[in-house]
């Protein structure tokens, strides 16, 4: 018997939670090419190469973009390989960010959710809160308020050089253990125990 394909708007779709008391939040910042949150950030490089959202600046190495955008649909597959959405309050990301910050792990960054770490480290993070005067503005962003924003200075000449201007590996995605609620569900042939009640996330590219 052929599967049926669901409609992308018939997917269940839950709403990422962090709870200030327990392991929830965010652990390390991961370097990808392909974020989920579908925009990348910019390097900051002595070359002009526009198709790769490069600035002509002196060479510094440093990546600036956003790793959380609130209140967009990113769609994610459990282990069976059901489909399902994500998406992330203004108040969660908040929530995450300050979590992430106070227990000192905000300048870990690893590769592609793997164990190789990056040589660098988060320069600067800060939350939008104003969407005309936020410093995103100076780097040609255009982004909600309450979307993270990082700036991330990587140290490794080869590594910038191979896999952040060769492999376009200047997105930001992140890794941590979030709880979840069902807010929205379509009517059509899941049920709830197909359904997940918690996600492990090892990954959120």
């Amino acid at each position: 018997m052929k599967a049926k394909k669901i409609d992308d708007n018939q997917l269940p779709l839950y709403e990422i939670l962090v709870d200030e008391n327990d392991e929830t939040g965010m652990k390390l910042i991961s370097l990808v090419d392909t974020p989920a949150i579908g925009v990348k950030g910019m390097m900051f490089s002595e070359e002009k190469q526009s198709q790769l959202y490069f600035k002509t600046e002196d060479e510094k190495q440093i990546i600036v973009g956003p790793a959380l955008i609130p209140d967009i649909k990113i769609k994610r597959k459990d282990e069976d390989g059901n489909e399902y959405y994500v998406t992330f309050s203004a108040g969660t990301i908040e929530k995450m960010v300050q979590k992430f910050n106070k227990v000192g792990s905000n300048r870990r960054i690893n590769i592609d959710h793997s164990n190789r770490m990056a040589d660098g480290f988060i320069m600067e993070d800060w939350i939008i809160e104003d969407p005309t005067y936020d410093k995103s503005k100076k780097y040609g962003f255009e982004l909600p308020v309450g979307t993270y924003m990082i700036k991330v200075k990587i140290e490794d000449k080869d590594f910038w050089m191979n896999e952040v201007k060769g492999e376009g590996k200047f997105g930001f995605s992140i890794e941590g253990l979030l709880d979840q609620k069902l807010i929205s569900l379509s009517q059509t042939e899941e049920t709830m125990d197909e359904l997940i009640d918690n996600l492990t996330l090892t990954e959120l590219c």
